[in-house]
């Protein structure tokens, strides 16, 4: 029998945990830590992928299932000199058999995917990247984006959250349909002096030609946000689907 979806994220927690203490004794772990760009499971639920920056950009595998230190060794398993397409959290979608996340070109915000990495493999190429063919982040003018993060909410769902400043104020219009994408605007009165919370569910797909596609799927909230989040918070939010 096939274990849960429950006990296997228990069982990559709890490996994930003793992992941090082990790099956390190992020499120059700040370094490596300060340098990780993006990070993901494999599609078995076990092994953690990290891609790290900085001089000696690399992509690196760790099977939580095995001991987490031996003699010293954390076990890391170098699979190029190369960084996976995503900035932060990326998510393995069985749907498209492919790890699927924001890419970490800091001039948008972009879904993007690509080919699992396979773990048994090292010294291979980089796997290809395709760009949703949608913009997903806001092109409101008068909206400043701080921080941005995306959340599976499985079956090929997703949420992204952005934390976004309201430049100047604004008066949206009613409720309605936007383009062809069938996007909901909730509306109201938006303050510059305010912080919000945008949040964009879609679904992913491939379409005919194999580009990845958010067409007709595409649902738009705003939320006021509390006065007690910092600004830490908010230019590093952190979302959860439960």
């Amino acid at each position: 029998m096939a274990p849960s979806s429950g006990s296997t994220h228990r069982r990559v927690m709890r490996r994930l945990g003793e992992l941090c203490v082990g790099v956390a004794q190992a020499p120059g772990a700040a370094v490596l830590a300060k340098h990780v760009t993006c990070y993901t499971v494999h599609r078995d639920g076990r092994t953690l992928f990290v891609s790290i920056g900085g001089c000696a950009p690399a992509t690196l595998s760790f099977d939580t299932a095995e001991s987490v230190i031996r003699d010293g060794d954390c076990r890391w398993k170098q699979h190029g000199q190369w960084q996976l397409p995503f900035t932060g959290r990326a998510y393995y979608e069985h749907r498209l058999e492919a790890w699927v996340g924001l890419s970490r070109d800091p001039r948008t915000i972009d879904l993007c995917s690509c080919d699992a990495v396979p773990t048994n493999a090292s010294q291979q190429q980089c796997p290809a990247m395709k760009l949703s063919k949608e913009k997903l982040s806001s092109e409101v003018p008068e909206e400043r984006q701080i921080g941005a993060t995306l959340v599976r909410m499985g079956e090929g769902k997703f949420c992204l959250l952005e934390c976004v400043y309201i430049q100047a104020d604004e008066q949206t219009g009613s409720d309605g349909e936007k383009n062809e994408d069938s996007v909901d605007e909730v509306t109201e009165k938006k303050d510059h002096r305010k912080r919000f919370i945008r949040l964009t569910t879609f679904s992913a797909s491939y379409d005919k030609n194999g580009d990845l596609t958010t067409v007709n799927s595409r649902r738009l909230r705003y939320y006021s946000v509390p006065e007690e989040v910092t600004e830490p918070m908010f230019e590093h939010p952190v979302a959860y689907w439960m």
